[in-house]
């Protein structure tokens, strides 16, 4: 009885209290929201430069955000766990991340759509109207 007792009086404990899991919860909505963020960049570059096509682009970046996010949620799980992977991690970075996209993703990539669209309009112009000039010299 005393040989379990001592067990978990000096060794390491992981056991956390509810407020301890609170906090290491909220930190990792709010790396969820950072990875939403990484997950946006992502987007935009395919966006910004459709001529590299669609399907390949996306898989590609697909499976670096994978990783990437796999990573991150180990590395704070694991050193805020006292190195135990704990469910609730994963599952709050991927509620931040989807809070992330649906609130602040979705209109960041409708505007940057709309900004991209309007320069390529504008750039289509500029290249007609120097082909025009050229022809009429």
């Amino acid at each position: 009885m005393m040989l379990s007792a001592g067990l978990f009086t000096g060794g390491i404990e992981t056991f956390f209290t509810i407020p301890q899991q609170v906090f290491i919860f909220l930190c990792s909505v709010i790396l969820g929201g950072a990875l939403g963020v990484v997950y946006d960049v992502f987007r935009a570059v395919r966006i910004i430069f459709p001529f590299m096509g669609k399907k390949i682009p996306t898989a590609v970046a697909d499976i670096l955000y994978m990783i990437i996010f796999g990573l991150a949620v180990f590395l704070l799980s694991a050193l805020m766990g006292r190195g135990v992977v704990r469910f609730f991690c994963i599952a709050g970075a991927g509620i931040g991340a989807v809070l992330y996209l649906t609130a602040v993703g979705n209109t960041v990539t409708g505007l940057l759509r709309r900004l991209c669209g309007g320069l390529r309009r504008a750039f289509r112009k500029l290249k007609k109207r120097t082909k025009k000039k050229n022809n009429d010299i």
